[in-house]
């Protein structure tokens, strides 16, 4: 009797690594882990607070296993950190998208150079979004926190970057400042979204 228990016990074994292995085999002949689907970006560009994938495209294919973090800083506390990162938010344009810059390392994929963190190599899987402006008085405008917002958000459908992965750079640095002291910090994190 347990001689037959431990035969069905390992048949299960087998056909569950079975199945697990054709899934990772279809997974490789697509091109990658399995991305939210056109109606979730749909989703969010339909969203008022969205913003078309327009602003994601890049130059070569997008990279879902490499970017595991979202970390963002201002110009106003780094000065020309802008140029390391891969968007730039700015307080201009009619509309969020107008407002919302991607730089060349993002259209390459490539890593920024914008964080710096004794141990850890943040800046080889870590998307770097910079706020045009000082925010150490005054927040920043409506506007550019609300395309901060629609771009994080899109980034963490993208790449399924949990809410608990999307830093300020004070956050990773304590001797930093930046975004900036009057930054909105908890109405950020209010607005990221949950893990699925």
């Amino acid at each position: 009797m347990v001689g037959s228990r431990t035969i069905k016990v390992l048949a299960a074994l087998v056909a569950a690594m079975t199945v697990g292995a054709f899934a990772l085999i279809l997974m490789l002949e697509s091109g990658g882990p399995v991305r939210p689907g056109d109606e979730d970006l749909a989703a969010l560009r339909d969203h008022p607070e969205g913003v078309s994938e327009s602003v994601f495209r890049t130059a070569v294919p997008p990279q879902p296993l490499k970017w595991r973090n979202i970390v963002i800083h201002s110009t106003g506390a780094e000065g020309n950190i802008a140029s390391r990162c891969h968007f730039v938010i700015h307080d201009r344009g009619s509309n969020l998208e107008q407002c919302i810059q991607s730089t060349p390392l993002w259209k390459r994929q490539a890593e920024g150079n914008h964080v710096f963190v004794a141990g850890f190599d943040y800046n080889a899987n870590s998307i770097g979004v910079c706020l045009s402006g000082d925010f150490s008085t005054a927040a920043p405008s409506a506007r550019q926190f609300e395309a901060l917002v629609a771009l994080v958000n899109g980034l963490q459908r993208m790449f399924n970057v949990p809410r608990d992965r999307v830093y300020l750079l004070s956050d990773l640095n304590p001797s930093s400042q930046s975004p900036g002291q009057s930054f909105p910090a908890e109405r950020l994190n209010a607005r990221l979204l949950k893990s699925r």
